[in-house]
Order: structure tokens, then C-alpha cells, then sequence
């Protein structure tokens, strides 16, 4: 058996959504590294907590590599919470597991649930798990494999949701956006010119506080 590892560092959300991104891409550290133009170390360095994660450029460099909006990737950071850094940080090695991967069909899955007034003690009973309550927040929140088939339409059934709407509000999941996700998904459109101008305006901005 291996011991299991203490890694003494501060993992940030950021760092360990891109982690799971890339994982989930099948993609190992070489091949981004690679693809990105950047170091292996420096890969690493971000992924595990010391380096700043990327903004800007860098940052949409990643999102297009991996596939997915900047946006997605706000919420997925946003739900990101203190025990999936903990888990992190503590490193213990299990064969196949793939850490905390959060889908559309788990923000969807929460949205039903919050929608249809329900907790998560009261969904857990009314869906058989009153002995472990939990298991539909891990769900939610990706820490567990997504319940499929059966298991799947006995949450529907709950939230009075037939499974064709669930489908189409997974295809077409949005998240509510402030100004600042609006800035973020205006961003990927811009030229890398444009870009950059509008870096530099916020920089000016900022300097003035």
C-alpha cells in the first residue's frame, strides 16, 4: 500500500479547475505544455498551487484548448469550495479518480432542485438517502459519478421535470451572467489587438486607485 502524501501547499480553485480540464481532455501535462508554448514545470507550478493562475490572453489560451467557454469556467470556479481544496491538498493517490469534475448536468441537476423549493436534506429523503444526505450535494457538486437511467429519472420524477427538458436545459445551459462574466465572454471575440487595449485601459483604471 502507498502512503498517502501531504503536500503542504495552497491550491486555488482556478488551479484545480484547470487540472480537471485538462484530465477530463485526456490530455497529459507534456501535451498542453506543448500546445500552449509554455513549460512543463510552469504547467505544473499552476495547476498545483504555485504559480498565479493565467489571466487575460494565457487564461483564453487554456479555454480554447480545452473546449470551453469562459464563462463555464467562472462557474466552475465558483463552485469549487474549501473541502475540494482540502482533498487536493492532502494528494492521496486512488486509482481512476479524476478529483471534483462539475458538468452542466450538476448545475442543471441543483437548478431543478433549488426551482422546486426542495433542500438538500429534504431532497435526500424524499429520494431514499435520508441515512446520507450528503450524497446529493456530492452530486451536485461533481464528487461523485452522476446518477444515470433509473437513478436519474428518479430525480426528474421529484422535480417534475420530463427527461427531454432535462436534456435541453443541459444543451442549453447559461449561466446568469453580471458584468463582469459579460466582460469575460465578450473577451474570447475581441482580436489578440483589441485585446490588449482593453488590458491596458483597466490597467490605467486601476492605477488611479
Amino acid at each position: 500500500m502507498k502512503e498517502k502524501m501531504v503536500i503542504n501547499l495552497k491550491f486555488s480553485p482556478e488551479g484545480l479547475v484547470l487540472r480537471t480540464l485538462r484530465i477530463n481532455k485526456g490530455m497529459r501535462v507534456k501535451d498542453v505544455a506543448m500546445r500552449l508554448a509554455i513549460s512543463e514545470t510552469y504547467l505544473y507550478q499552476i495547476e498545483n498551487g504555485h504559480s498565479r493562475p493565467p489571466r487575460g490572453e494565457q487564461l483564453f489560451s487554456f479555454l480554447d484548448l480545452y473546449g470551453i467557454k469562459a464563462k463555464y469556467y467562472q462557474e466552475l470556479v465558483r463552485n469549487v469550495n474549501e473541502n475540494d481544496l482540502h482533498r487536493k491538498g492532502q494528494c492521496q493517490k486512488r486509482k481512476g479518480h479524476k478529483g471534483v469534475v462539475i458538468t452542466p448536468e450538476c448545475l442543471v441537476l441543483k437548478s431543478l432542485r433549488e426551482e422546486s423549493g426542495l433542500s438538500v436534506r429534504e431532497a435526500s429523503v424524499k429520494l431514499g438517502y435520508s441515512g446520507k444526505a450528503a450524497y446529493v450535494s456530492q452530486i451536485e457538486n461533481g464528487r461523485v459519478p452522476f446518477p444515470v437511467d433509473q437513478k436519474l429519472e428518479k430525480f426528474l420524477d421529484l422535480y417534475d421535470t420530463k427527461l427531454s427538458k432535462y436534456k435541453s436545459l443541459v444543451r442549453d445551459y447559461k449561466i446568469e451572467k453580471n458584468d463582469i462574466d459579460k466582460i469575460g465572454s465578450m473577451l474570447p471575440k475581441l482580436k489578440v489587438s483589441d485585446v490588449k487595449m482593453v488590458l491596458s485601459i483597466i490597467e490605467t483604471m486601476l492605477s488611479k486607485y
